[in-house]
Formats: structure tokens, C-alpha cells, sequence
């Protein structure tokens, strides 16, 4: 066995267009789950240059947490009464069947 050298680690090496997709996909996906943390204390991502990864990675940490904080709850509730899940689970998949609409 011999040992070769590696080409460049180029997935290592910065790039600026790769950094300007993942904001712009940040901030799209920033968006999408607007609507279920309404008490988000912002309107949008902020990732223009004046923000870093990690400040940008803490916006979307502060947004996430009343979201991350009801989804426990309702585990929670789903594990008190699971026949609930379970009826919920039914209507979906019932009026996915009427209205002809695949999941996958």
C-alpha cells in the first residue's frame, strides 16, 4: 500500500458563491417556518455581509426555540393519548385518498 497525495481539499477552501447560495437558502428557509413561530422576534433573516455564520446561525437558533417548544408539547400530548395520533393520522390519510393527493 503507498500513500498518494491528495488533490486540494477545495470543499475546504472558502468560496463566495457557495457562501451567497447557503444565505439566500438560509433566508429562504428562514421564511418557510415564519408563519409557525409567530413570536419570533425577527421578520426575516439577516444575512448580509455584516453577519457571520454563527450570527446568522444564532437568529435562526432564537427562531427555532418556541417552535422546537410547542412540537415538544404536543409530543407530549401524543404520548398521554396516542389514540389521538392516531385519529389524526386516519382524517389525513382519508382526505389525502379523496382529494388524490400522494405523500411520497
Amino acid at each position: 500500500m503507498y500513500l498518494t497525495p491528495s488533490p486540494e481539499l477545495v470543499n475546504l477552501t472558502p468560496s463566495p458563491e457557495l457562501a451567497n447560495v447557503a444565505r439566500t437558502a438560509s433566508e429562504h428557509l428562514f421564511a418557510l417556518l415564519k408563519p409557525y413561530t409567530p413570536k419570533s422576534p425577527f421578520d426575516r433573516l439577516l444575512v448580509d455581509d455584516k453577519f457571520d455564520a454563527k450570527q446568522i446561525w444564532q437568529q435562526i437558533d432564537i427562531q427555532s426555540q418556541p417552535l422546537m417548544s410547542a412540537i415538544r408539547c404536543q409530543v407530549n400530548k401524543f404520548e398521554k393519548d396516542p389514540k389521538e395520533l392516531k385519529s389524526i393520522f386516519k382524517k389525513a390519510v382519508n382526505l389525502s385518498k379523496r382529494n388524490e393527493v400522494s405523500w411520497f
